[in-house]
């Protein structure tokens, strides 16, 4: 059963790299293809990464010493195109190690590069006002927000506060994370204090290089009131991930949330850009998010939905649950 499983995962990743689109990387002079003295330079640079800063030593021996097996049997022979190599080898390294996070692209263009920890490799970046797509009340009173990315910083506070400000006095509430596919901590804690009426430990981290982990918990205060005594439902779907994730978890974790919709995308792993040659970029998972009480994150499995429904039916169905929860309240 887990082959076959990993055999569709890796079926869905191969579609989804293929779909990938975007300009090719120049190489030097101009050029926009991959010579083999070109892919020889990406791969010692990407097995070197790995050997370095995978998450997991042993795992990241495995994943640089199959890059340089392949390469040195002629794998990659003929694949002058950057995509096209850049797709085969992030199915090389997902066969191995089934890590939704571990990629290499031809590098974006350096104003769309995001340095957020737990950015998602493949999304497109949003500014804040984009990422807060909408905030309504429903019939009922119940408050919705449809959320499609966690960046940003201090700068998002002003945003968020508005939107939470918006939603004070609901009597339940709904968030929309099914198309959001991740950012970085800041706001993940950001949102989840709003949601809790006292200091909550959310989850813990570990990185490689770290003695010891390190916990995630909500924010000391947050502008305005906190909606901590209200029902809340959070929205989810396969493409649901990363930072996404981890604030879901958060909440799971401290019995907080019923999940609506699709288990999630199964991005666990955090880490950074690595620069590679040749205009290549890899993102490197360095460190996981997990429940400090179990051991246990969500990498590759993704996280389960409370009541499974497809995603198009979700936000019916939480209304209806939120409705009949509301009732009974009064």
């Amino acid at each position: 059963m887990r082959a076959m499983s990993g055999m569709m995962t890796l079926l869905v990743l191969s579609a989804l790299l293929g779909g990938s689109a975007g300009a090719r990387a120049e190489g030097p002079g101009g050029d926009d293809v991959l010579d083999e003295a070109g892919r020889s330079e990406v791969v010692r640079a990407a097995a070197a990464a790995l050997r370095q800063g995978y998450i997991y030593d042993e795992v990241g021996e495995r994943l640089a010493a199959d890059l340089e097996r392949r390469a040195a049997a002629g794998e990659y022979d003929g694949l002058d195109d950057p995509q096209a190599f850049g797709r085969r080898l992030t199915l090389d390294l997902f066969a191995i190690a089934d890590d939704r996070h571990l990629r290499v692209d031809p590098a974006p263009p350096e104003d769309e590069a995001s340095p957020e920890a737990e950015h998602h490799p493949i999304e497109s970046r949003l500014s804040i006002p984009e990422a807060f797509r909408s905030v309504e009340i429903l019939d009922g009173n119940v408050g919705y927000l449809d959320l499609r990315h966690f960046g940003g910083g201090e700068d998002a506070l002003p945003r968020a506060s508005a939107a939470m400000a918006f939603l004070h006095g609901v009597d339940a509430l709904i968030l929309d994370l099914g198309n959001n596919p991740g950012g970085g901590p800041y706001m993940v804690r950001l949102i989840s204090t709003y949601l809790f009426d006292g200091p909550t430990h959310l989850a813990s981290t570990f990185m490689r290089g770290w003695e010891e982990p390190r916990e995630r918990w909500t924010l000391d205060e947050v502008p305005g009131e906190r909606l901590a005594d209200i029902p809340v439902y959070v929205l989810t779907s396969r493409r649901t991930f990363s930072a996404a994730e981890s604030f879901t978890f958060g909440l799971k974790v401290n019995d907080r949330v019923t999940l609506v919709g699709e288990r999630t995308g199964g991005g666990g792993h955090f880490g950074e850009r690595i620069e590679l040659p040749r205009g290549m970029m890899m993102f490197l998972p360095q460190g996981r998010t997990y429940d400090p009480r179990t051991g246990r994150g969500w990498e590759a499995e993704g996280i389960a939905p409370d009541v499974a429904v497809p995603y198009e039916e979700a936000l019916a169905a939480a209304h209806r649950r939120a409705l009949e929860e509301v009732g009974r309240g009064r």
